[in-house]
């Protein structure tokens, strides 16, 4: 009888200890692949979703110095690394408050606003033109004065630049024919409480430079100074 029973808890400990050595490494290798995040799954692939999301995610800012790398054990791991890198660079302008300055050292999207003081300078519109007369590269400004109080504005030609990801700097072709661009003389004006005006009496701003080199991917517009305006920035990519 006892024999039996040794047999009985012999056989019971056996099928245990298989239960363990299959069951277990099947449920670590979910967890280690995918983090058990399944839901959503396509096809038999458990960890397409997560692929999915950090394959976008790298393309979608791809022009940031990620610091994360992808770790293959674990994908939700590398989704939470690549987002703590990316939101605080894609928020640090949206989360300006009504008022306040743009941050030192912030560089803006065409389109978007640099506030300073009471004062305010967009980048409205850019135009490529490789190989043109005036310039390859044309852009326009609009300025805005947002005190109470009339504004000084006053710019010196050389308070634009534009640099290429391979450091090259852009140039005004007719800086040294003319005191300024075509359409676009420095000046000095007044400008009144609420005003806005746009640069050079509705023309652009030329500058010259190459654009068509296919290693040239993007390009930084920077403004040194104008009235209270200083050291604004926008980036501009070049698609090829």
């Amino acid at each position: 009888m006892l024999a039996k029973n040794t047999l009985r808890i012999v056989v019971s400990s056996l099928i245990i200890v298989l239960i363990l050595l299959i069951g277990i490494p099947l449920i670590f290798d979910t967890a280690i692949i995918c983090d058990a995040n399944i839901a959503n799954a396509q096809n038999d692939n458990p960890c397409l979703a997560q692929e999915a999301t950090i394959s976008a995610m790298m393309i979608e800012y791809q022009h940031l110095s990620f610091q994360a790398t992808l770790d293959s054990g674990s994908y939700q791991g590398t989704i939470t690394a690549l987002e703590s890198e990316v939101v605080p660079s894609i928020t640090s302008v949206a989360t300006r408050e009504e008022g306040a300055n743009t941050p030192p050292g912030t560089i803006l999207e065409v389109g978007e606003t640099w506030y300073q003081d009471g004062a305010s300078l967009t980048l409205t519109d850019v135009v490529l033109s490789p190989g043109s007369y005036y310039g390859d590269f044309h852009m326009q400004f609009e300025f805005r004065n947002e005190t109470t109080s009339p504004l000084i504005f006053e710019f010196p030609m050389d308070t634009f630049t534009a640099v290429d990801n391979l450091g090259n700097h852009f140039t005004d072709p007719h800086f040294h024919q003319l005191p300024g661009t075509f359409g676009c003389r420095p000046t000095q004006n007044l400008i009144d409480p609420g005003e806005r005006i746009v640069f050079c009496e509705g023309h652009r701003l030329f500058l010259k430079g190459n654009i068509t080199n296919s290693q040239v991917t993007e390009i930084i517009v920077a403004v040194r100074e104008i009235s209270r305006i200083q050291n604004a920035k926008w980036h501009f990519p070049i698609t090829h």
